[in-house]
């Protein structure tokens, strides 16, 4: 199929599943988040947390969480220092 014949038949697709289906799971995760509390004191615990806690849900995967450790292990070694956790933030007991 030549790229011009594969963009018209997508085209044909309905438009209206996809994007229910997008809302539905943008709803879901926003949910999720905004349920979630980290145990963490820090501004990286509660980021590395996140990650796992997204991971559980099925939201990303597993070599997304590795990514974001080794993004925030990077950060460390180079001396950034995190800014402390806003007084917002909800913690669980633990």
């Amino acid at each position: 199929m030549t790229p011009r014949c594969a963009r018209e038949a997508r085209s044909q697709r309905p438009h209206y599943s996809s994007s229910a289906i997008g809302r539905a799971q943008s709803g879901a995760l926003v949910d999720a988040l905004l349920a979630w509390r980290p145990r963490a004191r820090t501004l990286p615990g509660a980021f590395e947390e996140m990650y796992i806690h997204m991971y559980e849900l099925g939201i990303v995967g597993l070599r997304d969480v590795e990514l974001a450790q080794s993004w925030l292990s990077d950060l460390t070694r180079i001396g950034y220092t995190f800014p402390a956790l806003g007084r917002g933030v909800a913690h669980t007991a633990g």
